[in-house]
């Protein structure tokens, strides 16, 4: 879990007072540092050179849609956290921004009540991003630990097994069946008791 210091939130808003409140309200409720940008453009560019844990975007901007900048951010990065705010979306902009990806969609009222409800959506959208870090993290360190195991029983003569948590065979190296005459797939799954090997 990253520290609040370390998170980084992407504001792409085209209005100067709205991008100043919305980093006044996630800073100074949630702890978390915002960046803004006035367009489309400028806004993936700052996403592509730095590292945000969620990106909040306006419906409407100068150069481009905000469905344009979601379909574009959540084509590179599909887990990407996105909450698009707006006060000229339709019924239309919002089946298309669910249909994308987007995670949260805010209609801004005249009001401003929609406020009150970024802190809690935004911390929800990091809430996210981290657990999808995490999955990705554990994703990366079970392809390694398997590269590594494959690699290791590539280079040696010996045969090889691993076991899980439960202990039951969950690996065997490629040299196991030509020792044993068994084949590892009648083994995969079982415990040692429910599979006495001999060597051929």
């Amino acid at each position: 879990m990253k520290d609040t210091v370390d998170i980084r939130i992407l504001y792409i808003e085209d209005s100067r007072a709205q991008r100043a409140l919305f980093a006044k309200v996630v800073s100074t409720k949630c702890g978390y540092s915002v960046d803004t940008a006035e367009t489309g453009a400028e806004g993936l560019k700052l996403w592509a050179d730095n590292d945000y844990a969620a990106v909040a975007v306006d419906h409407v901007l100068p150069d481009m849609t905000g469905l344009d900048i979601c379909r574009q951010l959540l084509s590179a990065k599909p887990d990407l956290p996105i909450v698009m705010i707006t006060a000229m979306g339709s019924e239309a902009v919002a089946a298309e921004a669910l249909n994308l990806g987007v995670a949260n969609y805010i209609l801004k009222d005249g009001q401003g009540a929609y406020v009150g409800l970024l802190p809690a959506v935004v911390s929800t959208l990091v809430q996210r991003a981290n657990e999808a870090a995490g999955r990705r993290d554990a994703d990366l360190a079970l392809s390694e630990n398997e590269a590594r195991l494959a690699d290791f029983a590539a280079a040696t003569s010996d045969w090889l097994w691993e076991m899980d948590a439960d202990l039951r065979f969950s690996y065997f190296s490629e040299r196991f069946e030509e020792i044993t005459s068994v084949a590892p797939q009648q083994l995969l799954g079982k415990t040692r008791e429910e599979t006495p090997i001999t060597a051929a």
